[in-house]
């Protein structure tokens, strides 16, 4: 699979359910926000992960690594930021670097490591 990859933005608001008492984002739901992006990501480059799990082909997370920057909170409109920054074909070895950002705050930063 030689493919290039198109960037993409994932958008969302942060509602109730994904706060704490103080109304900050439970460090948990960023995992959420980043496995959203990732799909995003996915449909949004023609890459059907139901049609490679019919291939026996699917993605497993070997490793994240998250960076907790200021905490998001309730209500704010916050962007998932999703590069590839490295594919390698023995295995498919696939690095994203996922950001999360309003008007040039980061909130997070995660290194995710994939393999097929």
């Amino acid at each position: 699979m030689n493919k290039t990859f198109k960037h993409k933005d994932f958008n969302l608001v942060v509602y109730v359910e994904d706060t704490d008492f103080q109304g900050f984002v439970y460090h948990a739901n960023y995992i959420k926000y980043f496995e959203r992006a990732r799909s995003d990501f996915f449909t949004f480059n023609n890459i059907s992960q139901m049609e490679l799990k019919e291939l026996d082909l699917v993605f497993v997370i070997k490793s994240i690594e998250i960076n907790y920057l200021l905490p998001a909170k309730l209500g704010e409109e916050l962007t998932v930021q999703t590069h590839v920054t490295k594919k390698q074909m023995l295995g498919w070895f696939l690095v994203k670097r996922f950001l999360i950002q309003r008007h040039l705050k980061k909130y997070a930063v995660e290194l995710l490591r994939c393999a097929w």
